[in-house]
């Protein structure tokens, strides 16, 4: 069996890329979702994060400042895929915007969960569109080609409570790049066609 080398892990941030310019064929990336989750260092959480900013506007500009250095190390050539999940504007125990300054001081580096509250300006209840929100500014702002959005199918995603609404078992993963033409090898992940496909193309459809 092959030996597989593996580079040394590395910590870094996802604004401040030590690579070169245009050095990077493809990136793949899933960043943090918006007040869901407290990554901590020592058990402490720790400020600047992604997803514990005040607001969602401001959420959505620290990703598309991370985006902009992404797109500055892939190349004219490349491909970035990004998936991200969405949040529900409403009460619930998994905001955790209770990290920021303006509150108390009993919440700081602890794992319990404060009540939230809804945001302002946003429908309670309502999808806050993030993904979408992202796709848009990627677009808008940055100047990338949004080539595919692609659905994440989870059959077995886990159960909801909520008895007004469907079940929402997916995510999207967006395709952007840099140019028009860029690297695509999109039959090495081709399915053979059924051989009823075959048949049916091989008839003449408009024969008398």
């Amino acid at each position: 069996h092959p030996v597989l080398a593996r580079a040394p892990a590395t910590r870094g941030h996802a604004a401040h890329i030590p690579l070169p310019d245009a050095s990077v064929d493809l990136i793949v990336t899933s960043p943090p979702y918006y007040a869901l989750r407290s990554y901590t260092d020592g058990g402490v959480h720790y400020p600047g994060q992604i997803g514990s900013e005040a607001t969602p506007a401001d959420y959505i500009d620290a990703l598309v400042d991370c985006t902009a250095e992404w797109v500055r190390v892939l190349k004219p050539s490349g491909s970035m895929f990004v998936d991200l999940g969405d949040k529900y504007n409403s009460a619930g125990s998994a905001d955790r915007s209770y990290f920021d300054d303006r509150v108390s001081e009993k919440w700081r580096g602890s794992t319990a969960q404060p009540r939230s509250k809804p945001r302002p300006g946003m429908p309670p209840k309502s999808l806050m569109l993030l993904p979408e929100r992202y796709r848009i500014a990627a677009v808008d702002r940055l100047g990338l080609i949004a080539r595919a959005v692609i659905v994440w199918a989870k059959p077995n995603g886990l159960p909801e409570s909520v008895t007004d609404r469907v079940r929402r078992s997916h995510e999207d993963w967006v395709h952007l790049v840099k140019a028009p033409r860029y690297y695509s090898a999109v039959d090495g992940i081709r399915g053979p066609h059924a051989s009823v496909s075959i048949a049916r193309a091989g008839r003449n459809r408009f024969a008398p």
